[in-house]
């Protein structure tokens, strides 16, 4: 087999790669000898960037295709996986994937079972795409001929292979991964900034995108699946990245998005009532979260709420835990804390270790996000000056609550909010800052956790003055339903309530009703750019829609958030 690490460069290589599979595909379906692929030339990395020679804008092209790396035997593939076993058959694999509709020839595809279809649902239209090989949680169907290995974990081999196929990046890299039900995002631009600050180019993966370098790409999921999240790693590594900061979902964890991996450090935020309708419990998505930190390499860092009961008694079978908090319990506390209008202050605390801290995020709430970043990074070995400068200067994080310079006589906040216990954290923030009234406008998600609706309506109507209730990807559900739902938990009289189901229609509505001194939130999608319906997805930003009731542009309103090529 060649070696992994040897490239064409540019374009060249993609249409002479991309033509060589196409003619040995021809001579396998006529049964003739496979025709060799041309050798690769090595290409010496730049020293100044330490990326090899392929431009970044092809390297990135490779990466989400996952056809760069050099084919490689079905068997020795599988051998990689401790849970699989060949069935029988060799062939000669170009490219991995777990969706039929991403399958071609000379690829594996590995089947997946789901919450709503058996893994062998999509083996049809796989094999009509020309699929190569098959891993599978069962033996073949009767008339199925193709190569074929079983794994009584195909999630778990998926990320194994997927590891292997790209050379094992993850190896190269320093993994800090952060989890828990609220907070991850920010805590995990604060691990970044505070480690930029000290010197280090981190990659951020997380709901806001994937941020490797100057490069930015939308997410489809906080904590990507194994192939692209490889595939990630393999570019962060060739660019000379050493650090990736990540968040860590229940999903990710339970579908074995990070299996084999290894992280340097871990940080859990909080745990409260989320993904019900996936884990069925609280104990079990608890459980779920608490996998993270039997990933932890030995002795290293795991940064655990201590006042939240629950993630403060989480195992950490070979880390070291740290108790980080307000209360007595806290090994790492915050004293001194000073809430200001568009920032915080406290002194950080650890035996007798003292920093004063302070950094443009509001709200108690944030506090713990700080210990949090400031934990994990001070047991990195980062020096004092560096955690108090990268707080400081960390820049605004997009969709959490996230002030919009309109030039109103009143704030609009937009942020990412969307269970109770968020938007009771954003609303007592809001209600602090705000000189006079609370306008918000916020919804729920379709096909999920539709326990919490109520909940949701009662914060909401206990603590804003204007309730704007309006759809949220509603994906099968009948968005009118689910602000119904929502509707029945707001106190009688508690607050003005209004039920828009046009999204854009309900915000241009709230910012239409708020006068001087006011703040109206924007809550449960932040700066995503995606709304779900069952039969499409729209684009829609709530930031762009505050401010095209402004009429304003992104540079007029200082948001420097990056966006998707087609939004």
């Amino acid at each position: 087999m060649l070696p992994r690490d040897e490239f064409k460069t540019g374009a060249s290589f993609l249409e002479a790669t991309r033509g060589q599979i196409a003619r040995r595909e021809a001579s396998r379906k006529k049964g003739g000898t496979l025709p060799a692929l041309s050798p690769r030339r090595r290409e010496t990395a730049s020293p100044s960037v330490g990326l090899a020679s392929p431009p970044p804008a092809v390297l990135t092209w490779a990466v989400r295709l996952n056809d760069s790396a050099v084919p490689m035997r079905f068997s020795e593939l599988i051998s990689t996986s401790g849970s699989t076993a060949l069935v029988r058959g060799e062939a000669e694999i170009l490219k991995i994937a777990y969706d039929s509709r991403r399958v071609e020839p000379g690829t594996l595809f590995v089947a997946l079972g789901g919450v709503s279809h058996d893994a062998l649902a999509y083996l049809g239209d796989a094999l009509k795409r020309g699929a190569a090989a098959v891993l599978a949680p069962a033996s073949p169907p009767a008339g199925v001929e193709l190569p074929w290995a079983v794994s009584d974990d195909t999630r778990r081999a998926l990320a194994e292979l997927a590891a292997h196929w790209f050379g094992h990046p993850a190896k190269k890299l320093r993994l800090v991964g952060v989890t828990g039900t609220n907070g991850k995002t920010t805590c995990a631009h604060l691990i970044a900034g505070i480690l930029k600050a000290a010197g280090c180019n981190p990659a951020l993966l997380g709901t806001t995108g994937y941020w490797l370098g100057d490069r930015w790409e939308e997410a489809e999921w906080t904590t990507p699946e194994p192939l692209k999240l490889h595939g990630l790693f393999r570019e962060a590594a060739d660019a000379g990245l050493k650090d990736v900061v990540m968040e860590v979902t229940s999903h990710a964890l339970d579908q074995q998005r990070t299996a084999g991996l290894e992280f340097a450090a871990g940080g859990f935020t909080n745990v409260t009532p989320e993904h019900l309708d996936y884990h069925r419990r609280l104990e079990g998505y608890y459980a779920t979260k608490c996998r993270l930190f039997t990933q932890l390499a030995p002795g290293s860092p795991a940064l655990l709420n201590a006042d939240d009961p629950l993630v403060a008694g989480t195992p950490v079978p070979e880390g070291r835990p740290i108790l980080y908090g307000l209360g007595e319990k806290a090994e790492l506390r915050a004293t001194d804390i000073r809430l200001g209008r568009r920032s915080l202050a406290f002194t950080a605390r650890w035996g007798g270790w003292r920093l004063p801290l302070e950094t443009p995020l509001v709200g108690e709430h944030d506090v713990y996000n700080a210990l949090l970043a400031l934990g994990v990074a001070r047991s990195l070995g980062v020096e004092d000056g560096s955690i108090a400068e990268g707080a400081r200067t960390l820049p605004q994080i997009p969709g959490r609550f996230h002030f919009l310079e309109t030039g109103a006589e009143f704030d609009v906040v937009v942020d990412y909010a969307h269970t109770p216990d968020g938007l009771a954290k954003a609303l007592t923030a809001a209600r602090r800052i705000a000189a006079r009234r609370v306008l918000i406008v916020f919804g729920s998600a379709g096909e999920r956790d539709a326990v919490k609706r109520p909940d949701m309506g009662r914060v909401a109507g206990e603590l804003a003055d204007v309730v704007v209730l309006t759809t949220e990807d509603p994906r099968r559900e009948d968005p009118a339903k689910i602000a119904r739902e929502i509707a029945s938990g707001v106190p009688p009289g508690s607050c003005e309530l209004l039920i828009i189901l046009d999204r854009r229609r309900a915000v241009h509505r709230a910012l239409e009703l708020a006068k001087k001194g006011d703040l109206v939130i924007v809550a449960g999608k932040g700066d995503e750019y995606r709304l779900k319906f069952a039969d499409r997805v729209e684009r829609s930003n709530d930031i762009d829609l505050c401010l095209e009731y402004f009429g304003l542009t992104r540079d007029q309103a200082g948001v420097r958030s990056p966006r998707p090529s087609d939004a």
